[in-house]
């Protein structure tokens, strides 16, 4: 499934997500990565997929 992760009324970037394994599979892109959530982003790379898989599964919605 294809999703949009947004700050309030911003979208940060479109993801792939597999239900069955609960993982975040692919960004596929990246519309507004200034206010993109700090735990998805690495100091040396930017957004990576690791870093929000791992925020996503310590976050609770």
């Amino acid at each position: 499934m294809n999703y949009k992760l947004m700050n309030k009324n911003i979208e940060v970037l479109d993801f792939s997500y597999d239900h069955e394994t609960h993982t975040i599979t692919k960004i596929t892109k990246i519309s507004h990565s200034e206010y993109a959530p700090l735990g998805i982003m690495e100091y040396k790379t930017g957004i990576t997929r690791k870093a929000f898989n791992d925020w996503w599964k310590n976050s609770y919605f």
